[in-house]
């Protein structure tokens, strides 16, 4: 099958992460891929995943954008010359470039619902939903069904998928941002935002270093963000700046030198990056929500906190500080849980519904 993936840019984060995997997956089923964004960093990422990529204006985050036309008017020629058979858009904006060119091409598309959305009215009246649609969790797909009227029958959960290759063998330990061997580091990766619970994480961070026996435990974020400068200030007005770091680096580099990582989340469609953590062997904390609970099983593959608190999210940091034993068990458990989120098991489910869209 010749597949079309749309989506806004290819630079770091979820979906353009999804599109990659999703894309290399597929196309070791012996499908055709091609991906059409505004560009990006991870653009170079493409050839290695077999994916051909098509640079279209998609630099808006209006579905009424004459960008969104003129992607239109520019994919259409490209899918009658290609032969595409189905188009898959990945985010609100594409959606509409999706339902303009099913009308004008022929061709179906089908939608994946990344996470949580407003159920603001215009979304509601035009949910521009595809022939079928996919979530990336069942805590995604209960919403879209609850908020915004998706027959349950049109949607199906399909998990994200991990490539399980080598692990990054560049040369990356504490020293390289000087630590010392013996730090402790609690990390986090991602862009800084509330919703990504940094605030939230630095907080439970703040009440471990008020006992001196954790004063040598490091805070590490791999990320940057709108919000880091204004991170940055809370944490000099709390006076931990010495106990901070954040640098910006690939997961599967910023894993290395971490022993726990945590994802505290308000709202997570699914939680890539503990996928990531699992597969290099690093101690999972989560807040036990949407995706999140999804992949951990809480004092199996990791750890789950339920009350939105730092002193709830301290408790659990503080267990898996004190109890090496444990952090090895959950990293096994993880291991065997990592089975469940198969970048091939993705491809093929992801195959089906395309199948069902005919």
């Amino acid at each position: 099958m010749k597949i079309l993936l749309l989506a806004n840019h290819l630079k770091p984060g979820g979906i353009s992460r999804y599109c990659l995997s999703l894309g290399a997956g597929l196309n070791r089923l012996g499908h055709k891929v091609f991906l059409a964004t505004s560009g990006g960093a991870w653009c170079r990422l493409c050839a290695a995943a077999g994916i051909e990529h098509i640079t279209v204006p998609l630099t808006t985050k209006s579905i009424l954008s004459l960008k969104v036309i003129r992607t239109s008017f520019i994919l259409r020629r490209f899918i009658k010359e290609n032969g595409i058979q189905i188009v898959h858009a990945n985010t609100r904006v594409t959606q509409m470039a999706a339902f303009l060119l099913s009308k004008i091409c022929r061709v179906p598309y089908i939608v994946t619902f990344h996470g949580f959305y407003r159920p603001h009215f215009f979304r509601k009246v035009f949910p521009l939903a595809g022939k079928y649609c996919i979530a990336v969790s069942n805590a995604v797909r209960d919403h879209m069904i609850k908020d915004f009227g998706i027959v349950t029958e049109k949607i199906t959960t399909v998990y994200n998928g991990i490539d399980p290759a080598p692990k990054d063998n560049v040369s990356f330990n504490k020293q390289s941002i000087n630590l010392k061997t013996d730090d402790f580091v609690v990390g986090m990766l991602g862009r800084i935002s509330i919703e990504k619970g940094h605030f939230l994480a630095f907080d439970a961070m703040s009440l471990l270093w008020k006992d001196e026996r954790y004063a040598s435990v490091k805070f590490l974020i791999s990320g940057e963000g709108k919000l880091k400068d204004s991170f940055l200030h809370y944490v000099r007005e709390n006076g931990f700046s010495d106990r901070v770091i954040i640098i910006n680096e690939p997961a599967g580099i910023s894993l290395k030198i971490m022993d726990i990582m945590l994802m505290p989340s308000s709202k997570e469609g699914f939680g890539y990056s503990v996928l990531e953590a699992f597969m290099n062997d690093v101690a999972v904390i989560g807040y036990n929500i949407g995706g999140i609970a999804e992949i951990i099983e809480d004092g199996v593959s990791g750890l789950l906190f339920s009350e939105y608190t730092p002193e709830s999210l301290a408790e659990k940091i503080k267990t898996l500080i004190d109890d090496s034993q444990l952090r090895v068990k959950l990293s096994i458990g993880a291991l065997s849980r990592l089975r469940k989120f198969s970048q091939n098991d993705m491809a093929v489910n992801t195959y089906n519904v395309y199948e069902e869209a005919f």
